[in-house]
């Protein structure tokens, strides 16, 4: 290898002797030391942090005269080039030439004098008087002539773009576009461009050039963009023909066009976006029109295509589509892009694609796969909800194409999320996929059923969206191709059933449950539906009756608002008060677990149950924070006093009715005693030492923070769409982490305060924010509340629970001056309009929210609606002949019933335990000679089941009778004695060991309980 010593003599021959040959040898050698120094491939750049701007030699460290020498045979070779072909020689120097100029540019001081010169006019004349004679003597692009137009294309690039933005842009999806300050666009180098694609000469290396352009400053690439680039990419990526990698960067040139055109103001564009989408519209479709992939029918010759014509494959439709999620990375035009897409109809064209693909001989699935991915991460960008003729078109033309791969399942099923939401699921899509099921795999199934189990059962607000859609009725509908679905696949279908419907259920998918249990569909898992049915009434025959209508807040604007509060009575300011509210709260995304409370993710926030504040910004707060603690804070013009349970653990995902009670007291300057209940289980019970309140309430929000006070915005919980494009640090983690759990600064408590009791806490107003969190609303449901005045008996607002709003109907006139303590109450029920009426006596009060109001139907409800418990009594016609139910498992038990268990064995016996949570339904009270038709069919049934789980089944109904109506003789309990326990036509029909413990029941039964026979 030469060393810079040699360079430096032959280039003092050359000065010297004036002779080409020394000059050749200097540049042959200055190339080859600086070859290695730097990296002069582009196609694999380092990282955009090893880019040096003094990477390269400094022009005043080189010969004075170099670049006018490197000028001077440049217009010789070019020169030479309009005469006659260059032979291979020269290219080889005129290529050692410009990788000369690239190595000098690669210190980007030397770019101004580089550019300053006439380098790019010369090399455009050069390069182009190349592909031009190449073109005309009909030769393929030789090596040399290659190499001659990629190192142009590298020095070009390296002048307009010298921080390689184009190139880190098309190896590594780098969409955060940074501009520098640029050396000004030629005037060749579009129409060379232009004139090699029009030639057909148009290699990737040249169109490296246009990406370099467009992507070194914003100026050269509203310059750069016009109707003739757009033209080029467009034939280019329309193209079935088009060679892969020139697809490849035809593409990457488009996405970074209309990153550009975005960023520009409308009066610098010298083309609309709008034009350009629509021209990648026109691209899609002119490549869906294509008949080469269509299918041959038999005995149809094919035709033979000669050896030089390129090869067609589906991978130019493939990267067309793809390419439009990756246009959809950049954060700051996302949304734009979207919006773009969706009004240019590129969404109904993808809906589309796999009814026209159905003729194809091609791979189907992996194009279906894309198409999905595409529409999903539209969607996603979006907020855009495709709807539901959308959704069964895209659906009917998958089923075209046959049985979906597992890619193809696992993008359907993430499409049913494809908001990213929390709080969001396309339940259109979910019902279109269970009516697919059919149709899969049996381990596709399996996979499918288990995912959407756990997407619409993750939180509450899925399942009310789950059941609104009538998922159970899709469920049903696919139950009964049954012959088409794995077991492993029925069993989850049956549970997803029973998840939902422990939430609510219709009366119509009540009623396609049934005609499952026919006995003519012969359906497999006829006894764990039944079970499913079970474990749904004994879900709603419990407390959560008391639940059945809430407001489902989640948003900061959907809380309660109490406008007119300042006017509450002459004793306004109060001192105190009683807050009674039910609520149902779960954990929400991102919180640490119970399992894991140390991780470093977990953010603070306060879910606000109450905001009662002065114009001042002073009075009371009660919110509940990420760990489920329940907390009062009282404000006062500079302090923030907190008063926490950390026992509440109200993030269970159960309804609980919280109450909170703040009494003053009578003496100035004492202390406040603060109660809280959940429950009615006392939680806490303490002091407060704050003064008297002496300002009006003005401002009162139920279920959300005062927005009214917010100095800054509510900070709502991280959307996991950015999380991927943003880089956490350590140290901030860290810094939440302690802030929230060890003591400081921030949580020390002021001087002068010397409370002992660990549950309370002063910090200096304003700190709040950075010691229990940021405000948000409820992020959950709620169900009544009540505010009253503190001398407000708490027993009968305990007692009540959720059912808050039957102290007033139970209030007698002797009682009045204590109901009308009562501020305001407000039910979900009484809603209408957004306008919540006020249920109290006095009346004074409107709240006002936009929240969602839900009515749960549970299954008792919904069987009374079509029948009652008649319904049921078919049932009987299938055990009249055969035992196929009786199972031999024994651990079939509902986990809410687990004394239960020894009856789940027999059907007879499961049948008697489900009516128990109907007793109280009016259809059975009412229509009690039900009983006498369900006796008059055990007699018919199969002696064989008439076993102990029986006996011990009608012992149960019997004994819950009693309980529910406390003793007295009610026709039910008369019909019962009749019909079941003293029909003797069924128990001497039964086996002796079961006759005996029949008559030994029945002789307890007349000595304990005499009364009721």
């Amino acid at each position: 290898m030469e060393t810079k010593k040699d360079i430096y003599n032959l280039w003092i021959q050359y000065t010297t002797k004036n002779d080409e040959v020394f000059f050749r040898q200097f540049i042959r050698g200055f190339v080859a030391i600086w070859r290695e120094q730097l990296h002069l491939e582009l196609d694999s750049m380092p990282s955009p942090s090893e880019i040096k701007p003094d990477s390269g030699p400094h022009i005043k460290r080189l010969p004075e005269e170099l670049l006018p020498a490197i000028q001077k045979f440049l217009i010789i070779a070019k020169s030479d080039g309009e005469k006659r072909i260059l032979q291979d020689d020269e290219i080889s120097d005129t290529t050692l030439l410009f990788e000369c100029l690239t190595i000098i540019c690669r210190h980007f001081d030397n770019i101004a004098q580089v550019a300053r010169s006439n380098f790019v006019s010369v090399g455009v004349e050069i390069v182009s008087g190349v592909l031009k004679w190449s073109k005309r003597e009909g030769f393929e692009l030789v090596r040399g002539v290659r190499m001659l137009v990629k190192t142009f294309s590298g020095f070009l690039e390296v002048i307009f773009d010298p921080f390689l933005t184009w190139r880190h842009f098309v190896n590594t999806d780098l969409y955060e576009i940074s501009h520098h300050p640029n050396i000004q666009l030629n005037s060749e180098i579009i129409p060379f461009i232009y004139g090699c694609f029009e030639d057909g000469t148009l290699t990737s290396d040249s169109l490296n050039i246009l990406g370099g352009v467009i992507g070194g400053s914003q100026a050269n690439a509203q310059r750069a963009v016009c109707p003739a680039t757009v033209k080029i990419i467009v034939s280019l990526i329309s193209s079935w023909e088009c060679e892969m990698n020139l697809r490849r960067v035809a593409l990457k040139c488009f996405n970074l066009m209309v990153i550009v055109l975005l960023k520009a103001t409308p009066e610098t564009r010298q083309i609309e976006l709008t034009t350009v989408m629509q021209h990648y519209h026109e691209s899609i479709v002119l490549l869906l029109k294509t008949k080469h992939f269509l299918r041959k029918s038999q005995g149809e010759v094919f035709e033979i295509t000669d050896e030089g014509d390129p090869p067609i494959d589906v991978s130019a439709l493939h990267a067309l589509i793809d390419n439009l999620r990756s246009l959809l990375q950049e954060p700051t035009v996302r949304v734009n892009v979207c919006k773009i897409m969706i009004d240019n109809n590129i969404l109904n064209i993808l809906i589309g694609v796999p009814n026209i693909i159905e003729a194809w001989d091609v791979d189907r699935q992996g194009l279906m796969v894309t198409c999905v991915r595409v529409l999903r991460h539209i969607c996603w960008a979006s907020q855009h909800r495709v709807t539901k003729p959308a959704t069964e078109k895209l659906f009917r033309g998958l089923r075209l194409n046959g049985k979906p791969s597992r890619d193809l399942v696992a993008e359907l099923i993430d499409f049913t999320e494809a908001l990213n939401d929390e709080l969001f699921i396309n339940c259109n899509v979910m019902r279109e996929i269970i009516a697919w099921l059919g149709d899969f795999g049996e381990k596709e199934q399996q996979f499918a059923v288990k995912l959407l189990l756990d997407i619409c059962t993750k939180n509450t607000t899925r399942k009310i969206l789950a059941c609104e859609n009538r998922t159970i009725e899709g469920i049903c509908e696919s139950l009964r191709r049954f012959q088409r679905l794995s077991p492993e696949a029925i069993s989850d279908m049956i549970r997803m059933i029973e998840e939902l419907g422990k939430y609510t259920i219709h009366p119509v998918e009540v009623k396609k449950l049934f005609h499952l249990l026919r006995e003519d569909l012969k359906f497999p898992q006829r006894f764990d539906l039944l079970e499913a049915m079970l474990n749904i009434s004994v879900h709603c025959a419990g407390n959560q009756s008391d639940t059945r209508y809430f407001w489902n807040i989640q948003k900061n604007d959907e809380g309660i608002t109490v406008q007119d509060v300042e006017a509450w009575s002459v004793t306004n300011p109060p001192n105190g008060f009683v807050f009674h509210a039910t609520i149902n709260l779960e954990r929400l995304h991102g919180d640490s677990g119970q399992n894991n409370p140390g991780e470093l993710n977990a953010k603070a926030y306060r879910r606000f149950l109450l905001c009662l504040l002065s114009s001042q910004g002073t009075g009371f707060e009660i919110f509940v924070n990420h760990s489920g603690a329940l907390t009062l804070a009282a404000l006062t013009k500079k302090e923030y006093h907190t008063v926490t349970s950390n026992e509440a653990r109200l993030c269970d995902g159960q309804w609980h009715s919280v109450t909170v009670s703040v009494v003053p007291s009578k003496r100035p300057f004492s202390y406040f005693q603060v109660t809280m209940y959940r429950d009615q289980e006392i939680l806490l019970s303490t002091s407060l030492k704050i003064g008297n309140h002496h300002e009006k309430f003005t401002f009162c929000t139920i279920g959300a923070p005062v927005s009214q006070l917010q100095e800054t915005p509510v900070p709502e919980l991280e959307d996991s769409r950015d999380n991927s494009n943003t880089m956490k640090g350590l140290f901030p983690s860290l810094f939440e982490k302690a802030r929230t759990q060890a003591p400081n600064y921030f949580t020390l408590p002021l001087k002068g305060f010397s409370s002992q009791d660990p549950t309370t806490k002063c910090i200096a107003l304003g700190l709040q924010e950075s010691v229990f969190g940021s405000q948000i609303c409820l992020r959950g449901q709620m169900g009544c509340a009540l505010l009253a005045e503190s001398g407000y008996h708490l027993k009968n607002i305990l007692e009540a629970g959720p059912k808050v709003t039957s102290i007033f109907s139970q209030e007698s006139e002797t009682t009045d001056a204590a109901t009308s303590k009562v501020v305001f109450c407000f039910s979900p029920s009484a809603c209408c309009d957004s306008v919540c009426v006020d249920l109290s006596l006095g009346k004074k009060y409107t709240g006002h929210t936009v929240a969602k109001f839900h009515h749960v139907i549970a299954i008792q409800s919904a069987v009374r609606s079509i029948g009652g418990i008649e319904n049921f009594l078919p049932l009987l016609e299938c055990f009249r002949e055969s035992q196929d139910w009786i199972s031999d498992e024994t651990d079939r038990a509902s986990t809410e019933s687990p004394g239960d268990a020894k009856n789940l064995k027999n059907p007879i016996a499961y049948l008697l335990i489900l009516m128990r949570y109907y007793v109280t339904s009016d259809s059975l009270q009412d229509n009690f000679e039900n009983i006498a038709l369900m006796g008059s069919m055990v007699t018919q049934c199969d002696p064989t089941l008439l076993d102990v789980h029986v006996l011990v089944a009608l012992q149960i109904l019997i004994e819950t009778v009693q309980q529910k109506h406390d003793g007295d003789s009610v026709p039910i309990l008369d019909a019962l004695y009749e019909h079941l326990l003293f029909n003797f036509r069924i128990w001497s029909r039964a086996s002796f060991q079961i006759i005996i413990g029949h008559t030994q029941y029945l002789q307890t039964l007349v000595k304990t309980k005499r009364k009721y026979l």
